[in-house]
């Protein structure tokens, strides 16, 4: 609410700006009182309840919920129930205005539907995009919904709205492809195997190709969860997928394919790996622990609960094991629930629409906080018998990462990742004038980490740090140069009331490079390495 309410203002301020009338909010919507907070973490743990019918429950209250730690039970100090169905208009931004925010005009609870054609067989993909379409003629006014393709490169098919024509005219456009470097049919990964199973270049080729595949699908993930980031409440998503295996390089042998029933919806019947006996060819074996945690705590710092969707059905795929303890890792840790060995994809995906229509959210402050850059385990209990809950099982307590190497790869991430952060929701006024750029940037100051003390001569600051890199880009999305800042803040009190009031501003003029047709521009706070980016053409 607080992020709507900025918005509003800070819209309602640069339209009055651009008129050349007084900067400040009309009597009949007054600015909020400032919010003063120091690095203490809110933690926010986003929930579904749901009955025995697996139908959304309505009416619990805080007293009936209890939130553990460590182990350790906390003060519930926020407490809100959250309906899809409602909806929080935004003012329209005007000409030469740009956000990032994601929220604008409709509830929490938005959903990601991501095909991944990275890592799925075409036919599969095939199948699976005919349930998608079946689903998205049947989406109801109150569904948000936006579509994304994984390829080689994460890419939006179409944002969020609940216009099914129009979603369904994206992705009949899109049409689907078999990426180059993406899963293989099974055909040609046996005949890899026999052409290079001797010397075993064939496997360590296959190994190298997947490593890649894995490395970009978690960076993906990543790249979802920045986006969502600075909505509010759970959001969701929905990853059409073949899946793919947390390890490679370990040989293995298959076990006999076992056809698993539909009713058994949960429960693979296919047995464990067993490593190879003897001697083998050389491979490069290696696992994504790191890789697969970096991803988990972005989707969790975001809120976002991933539901997996086989994308293969009902399958005898001798290593769906693998793929399968994928989906249910990103499901068991973010609050989701994976779907596989069903052919009825699209009403999975209508059972996330309908049990994700209220949720809960519990926020406190953690006990002896300490950013010890551990993983905290999260339990959630509630007192009514016959309900069960999903929400995600722990946070990471972050250390500050204030570092150069730091700062400059999230930086070179964020202007380059396909679609924009919103972990800090900005918006630009980009006009040209005289020959040059003028820039207006208004910074959302919820997204902005302050940390008070006392000065020498005892009155109370708050010190910031705020990051800004301006990418200008040409026609086709190639850089042509960058500007960098680095806004260092060490704020009085009546200062540090303005900026919460209203946003931190930053105001900029660039000399245009010839070719360059618009801006790419990244606000990132030093301290929780939150970003936002937004892209603003003049």
């Amino acid at each position: 609410m607080r992020t709507l309410l900025f918005l509003s203002i800070a819209i309602l301020s640069v339209a009055t700006l651009n008129s050349q009338q007084p900067t400040q909010p009309p009597a009949q919507q007054p600015a909020p009182q400032p919010v003063f907070r120091t690095t203490t973490r809110l933690i926010q743990v986003n929930v579904v309840a749901l009955d025995k019918k697996g139908k959304p429950v309505t009416d619990l209250k805080k007293e009936d919920f209890t939130l553990f730690d460590k182990g350790k039970q906390q003060t519930i100090s926020l407490f809100a129930m959250e309906n899809k169905s409602e909806r929080r208009p935004l003012p329209k931004l005007g000409p030469g205005m740009f956000s990032n925010y994601t929220g604008g005009s409709t509830s929490p609870n938005l959903t990601v539907i991501l095909i991944d054609s990275l890592n799925t067989q075409w036919g599969d993909q095939s199948v699976a995009r005919l349930k998608i379409i079946k689903f998205l003629e049947q989406i109801k006014p109150e569904d948000r919904v936006s579509l994304m393709v994984l390829g080689r490169q994460l890419k939006v098919l179409h944002s969020f709205t609940d216009d099914r024509q129009s979603l369904l005219n994206s992705l009949k456009k899109w049409g689907g492809r078999q990426e180059v470097g993406g899963v293989e049919s099974p055909e040609s990964s046996e005949m890899d195997d026999i052409l290079g199973g001797e010397s075993g270049a064939g496997l360590m080729a296959a190994d190298f190709k997947q490593s890649r595949r894995i490395i970009d699908s978690l960076a993906a993930m990543e790249a979802v969860g920045n986006f969502l980031a600075g909505s509010p409440g759970r959001k969701n998503l929905i990853w059409v997928s073949g899946g793919f295996p947390l390890q490679v390089g370990f040989p293995q042998i298959r076990s006999a394919p076992v056809m698993t029933s539909a009713s058994s919806r949960g429960v693979p019947s296919i047995g464990p790996s067993v490593p190879r006996m003897g001697p083998g060819p050389p491979r490069d074996q290696r696992t994504f622990t790191d890789e697969v945690d970096k991803a988990m705590k972005v989707l969790n710092n975001a809120n976002v609960a991933v539901y997996p969707v086989d994308a293969r059905g009902l399958t005898i795929d001798t290593n769906a094991h693998e793929e399968i303890g994928t989906m249910q890792e990103f499901a068991s840790r973010t609050g989701g629930k994976a779907f596989f060995n069903r052919n009825d994809l699209d009403t999975a995906i209508r059972q996330v629409m309908e049990e994700t229509e209220v949720t809960y959210t519990l926020a406190f402050y953690p006990t002896g906080d300490k950013a010890d850059g551990q993983l905290h385990d999260l339990k959630v209990k509630v007192s009514r018998p016959g309900v069960s809950i999903r929400s995600r099982k722990g946070y990471v307590a972050s250390r500050p990462e204030d570092n150069e190497k730091s700062r400059e790869q999230q930086l070179t991430y964020a202007v380059h990742s396909p679609i924009e952060a919103t972990g800090i929701v900005i918006i630009a006024r980009v006009m040209m004038k005289e020959g040059k750029v003028q820039m207006l940037l208004i910074v959302d100051p919820n997204g902005v980490n302050m940390e008070q003390e006392k000065d020498k001569d005892g009155k109370d600051r708050w010190k910031g740090r705020v990051d800004i890199l301006i990418m200008q880009r040409d026609k086709a999305g190639n850089d042509l140069g960058a500007t960098k800042d680095t806004l260092d803040m060490y704020l009085l009190k009546e200062t540090y009331g303005k900026m919460m009031s209203s946003g931190l501003r930053y105001t900029k003029e660039i000399v245009p490079t010839p070719g360059a047709e618009f801006l790419r521009i990244i606000v990132r706070d030093a301290t929780s390495t939150l970003a936002g980016s937004v892209t603003a053409k003049w």
